[in-house]
């Protein structure tokens, strides 16, 4: 008896959504032996190229061009292209790039993600800026990205753009006030650095803000402002290399943070009473030189605003002005009194990366919390690669014999080839 062939007696819209399911290469695998899969092949809504070794980039782009053009969908709710091998690189044609996003924009795709390295790139499609249909929206690319004066993106909840140039002064505040939906908000790049830069990040629905942009001071009259009002943010990591003056609205829902800037604007974001783990960056260590307050005032400050703190992480604890302030911030640890609440209930985990054994600042901020943390569960040191095994084993020797409030965590020392990321 004859097997019966019941997929194909499916429905086209189903088997359309079936096929949209697969890679793009798959589907054209398996709708090439029956000319009814290759029609219902032209009406799959999800085109996703991950370009591969396994074919020349000659080839891809080719298959590419053969998908599209048999693509009779009206809409397309993903559209993903990248162009990797072995996580490197490979150069593109920008034109050919612009012309597959404006094929996925035309039809009024919802998620658009494109990971490429362009060559002779120029400005994105205008489309790109007023697809009233994007949700999600990533884009790694090396482009100049400006934000025309028509940007609009109603319906947009997540953003991601790296290694983007930024060149437009307020384009931070002009992507988040023309999104009204966004969740997310992700930015990796160089920033064209104004003489006075002044982002305004208002929005009731971000849950997720992350900004690491490159600036290069022109002269000392640069200035940056951050106004930031979102009251659902649940993750915050931001990143910036010159010293701003903040408006920090209601963070009280905010659960993880990594700051990477001087200490002394960090402790401006202190309403973080819920944050449950916190990394300090490296430019966290220097404090602004006109600033009245020392380092272990401002830690201090920060441990006392963060009762439920369960993990702190500390990015290069040497990494301060000189000496004679190390030495002068050993005593006033020494001497504070107050222990902040969470090092009491809550905290349990402390991570100190690049730790040097020989500077007296990080001997004391390790005494200082392995004395007062009193649920601790785990201490994780990373020392610099150039460790030998007996300095190694000198450094765990030295923390174990440290007095302990709590009687029950472990202590991991790691090289920095190791240390996990954030």
């Amino acid at each position: 008896m004859a097997e019966i062939d019941r997929i194909s007696n499916l429905p086209d819209e189903l088997i359309s959504e079936i096929v949209s399911r697969l890679s793009v290469e798959e589907a054209a695998t398996t709708c090439v032996s029956s000319k009814r899969w290759r029609d219902v092949f032209a009406l799959i809504t999800r085109l996703e190229f991950d370009h591969s070794c396994e074919y020349t980039l000659e080839q891809h782009n080719k298959f590419v061009d053969n998908a599209l053009r048999a693509c009779r969908s009206e809409r397309i709710t993903m559209f993903r292209l990248r162009i990797l091998i072995n996580q490197s690189y490979v150069p593109m044609e920008y034109k050919r790039v612009n012309h597959w996003m404006s094929f996925a924009l035309s039809r009024g795709v919802k998620h658009l993600e494109v990971v490429a390295f362009l060559i002779d790139h120029d400005k994105l499609p205008l489309a790109l800026f007023e697809c009233q249909t994007l949700e999600t929206l990533t884009l790694v690319l090396n482009v100049n990205f400006e934000v025309p004066s028509t940007y609009n993106l109603p319906n947009l909840k997540v953003l991601c753009l790296h290694f983007a140039s930024f060149r437009d002064e307020d384009f931070i505040t002009r992507l988040v006030s023309r999104s009204p939906l966004l969740e997310r908000l992700d930015l990796l790049g160089i920033r064209e650095c104004f003489q006075h830069i002044n982002d305004v990040i208002s929005a009731p629905f971000l849950t997720t803000l992350y900004i690491n942009l490159l600036m290069f001071r022109e002269n000392q009259r640069n200035t940056s402002k951050l106004l930031l009002d979102a009251p659902n943010l649940k993750y915050l990591d931001y990143s910036l290399s010159l010293e701003s003056q903040y408006c920090i609205g209601d963070l009280n829902s905010l659960v993880g943070a990594k700051l990477n800037m001087p200490l002394n604007e960090v402790r401006l974001f202190r309403s973080m009473s819920n944050v449950r783990r916190l990394h300090l960056g490296s430019t966290c260590m220097k404090l602004n030189c006109a600033w009245s307050h020392s380092y272990h005032q401002v830690v201090l400050e920060m441990l006392h605003a963060s009762p439920v703190l369960e993990t702190i992480f500390f990015e290069d604890l040497n990494n301060k002005c000189n000496k004679v302030e190390r030495l002068q911030e050993v005593d006033n640890l020494n001497k504070s009194e107050a222990i902040p609440f969470c090092l009491e209930s809550h905290l349990k985990r402390i991570e100190i990366n690049i730790y040097s054994p020989w500077s007296n600042l990080e001997q004391a901020m390790v005494k200082y919390f392995l004395r007062w943390s009193l649920v601790l569960e785990e201490l994780v040191i990373t020392y610099p690669n150039m460790y030998t095994l007996a300095e190694r084993i000198l450094l765990e020797r030295e923390v174990q014999r440290l007095p302990k409030g709590s009687s029950n965590y472990s202590i991991k020392v790691q090289s920095s080839s190791c240390n996990p990321a954030y």
